[in-house]
């Protein structure tokens, strides 16, 4: 290989790894983005499944509410109650008021235990509008005249606007997505409608969550802070809670719809992202997973902006499959690449060396074609020089018969047919001869 050839072909091979190194970048930055944008958009979906499905189990709540709350029997017994309350001082009452807390808490016994059995209703309560006092909990009938003002805001705001209202919230005796609703009483005789107090429906989010886990493929976990859930819920309820929920640094797990939450919450680098309500790729029992941290808000934190949420929602899903189908692109590509550059390269070198050689070769005659006619040259001023009249003519036309066929020699192409080069000598010597009559 000639030397001065080298350096042409390596900037050629240089280039074409570069263009194919580019190649494979390119379609690694074009995949990786397109995977993120994927993920971006399945934690969205999730992420609006699950608003969509929680707002479905509020109207449930709000429908299961009414349903009691518009019982004549109930409004009929509830008002009771309320009346015999404040003939007895109020707070727990006496045995006037007992009396008739147990007739209502009989009368909705049988459908609310359907409702706690089939479908995971967790409470449902009756509150009086006086300093929000609680007066039946049917899930829990021997807790009853304790003071829920302070912690209970979607009683509050529907004692004060009458109104219905929904929402997460933890109470004393638990937390639960709930439907409130506003109770009236009409007395039969002056018909006049009074307002008594309010009803609530709650259920478990846990339903929620696992319903969504089965049609969606992702991963629901809610924690609250623990501050929170300790400041509001029965002492002796807390220490339950303490014990059957996993808790971690300031965050107690009310419901996860996956038993890896506390594998999950091992990892320290899971903080940052719940702090930043953001996400990352974390790897789990040899698992790829995407997980996101949303700030979760109760009833209060959902009216009032300035009131930080009560806690985070934690989404996560197993995209190992789409990233292992990214890393197998990626070795394709490469593959291609490789094979792709191998071919090319070959062709290259066999393309560029066939033309230099070809090239040399020509040059090589050229060089051959011009030596001749210097050696002509040179003969013929040596000879003109010594040479006058005929004897110079005829010179010159042994000179041009000798001069093309030189050309004839050299070239092998069409234009240098060797009739046409005869034929130029027959012509070129008969003018000569003429022009000196020999």
């Amino acid at each position: 290989m000639n030397l001065k050839k080298r350096p042409i072909f390596i900037t050629l091979s240089l280039l074409l790894i570069l263009s194919h190194f580019a190649f494979v970048s390119i379609s690694y930055w074009q995949q990786k983005q397109s995977i993120q944008s994927d993920i971006e958009q399945q934690l969205h979906m999730l992420k609006n499944s699950f608003d969509a499905e929680f707002s479905s189990v509020e109207q449930t709540m709000l429908q299961t509410a009414s349903s009691f709350a518009n019982n004549p029997e109930i409004q009929s017994l509830f008002w009771q109650g309320k009346q015999a309350l404040a003939k007895e001082g109020g707070g727990t009452g006496d045995k006037q008021t007992q009396a008739i807390r147990t007739q209502l808490y009989d009368s909705v016994k049988a459908p609310w235990s359907y409702l706690m059995s089939q479908y995971s209703a967790r409470q449902l309560h009756f509150h009086l509008p006086e300093g929000n006092i609680s007066f039946l909990r049917v899930h829990q009938p021997d807790k009853f005249g304790d003071n829920l003002q302070s912690i209970r805001h979607s009683i509050n705001a529907t004692h004060t606007n009458k109104h219905h209202t929904q929402g997460y919230e933890i109470g004393r005796a638990g937390s639960a997505i709930r439907g409130v609703v506003p109770m009236s009483y009409t007395d039969p005789i002056t018909k006049e409608k009074q307002y008594i107090g309010a009803l609530e429906a709650g259920v478990s989010i846990s339903p929620l969550l696992q319903h969504l886990h089965k049609h969606y493929q992702g991963h629901f976990s809610l924690l609250i802070h623990k501050d929170k859930a300790k400041q509001t819920l029965f002492p002796e309820l807390w220490a339950t809670w303490q014990q059957e929920h996993l808790t971690v640094g300031q965050y107690i797990v009310d419901e996860s719809s996956s038993t890896d939450i506390q594998m999950l919450l091992n990892d320290p680098l899971i903080y940052p992202i719940i702090d930043a309500n953001s996400f990352c790729l974390l790897t789990l029992k040899e698992h790829t997973f995407i997980l996101a941290a949303y700030p979760f808000k109760d009833f209060i934190s959902q009216q009032s902006p300035d009131t930080p949420a009560i806690g985070s929602l934690l989404i996560w899903q197993d995209v190992g499959t789409l990233l292992s189908k990214s890393d197998t692109t990626l070795k394709q590509n490469i593959l291609y690449a490789s094979v792709s550059f191998f071919v090319l390269w070959t062709l290259l070198y066999l393309a560029f060396f066939k033309l230099v050689k070809r090239l040399e070769h020509e040059i090589e005659e050229k060089n051959d074609f011009i030596s001749t006619e210097n050696v002509l040259l040179q003969n013929f001023s040596e000879l003109s020089s010594q040479t006058k009249g005929e004897e110079l003519y005829r010179l010159i036309v042994q000179f041009l018969a000798d001069k093309l066929h030189a050309d004839y020699v050299l070239f092998s192409t069409p234009m240098s047919d060797p009739l046409f080069c005869e034929t130029k000598i027959i012509v070129a010597y008969g003018q000569v001869i003429e022009n000196i009559q020999y």
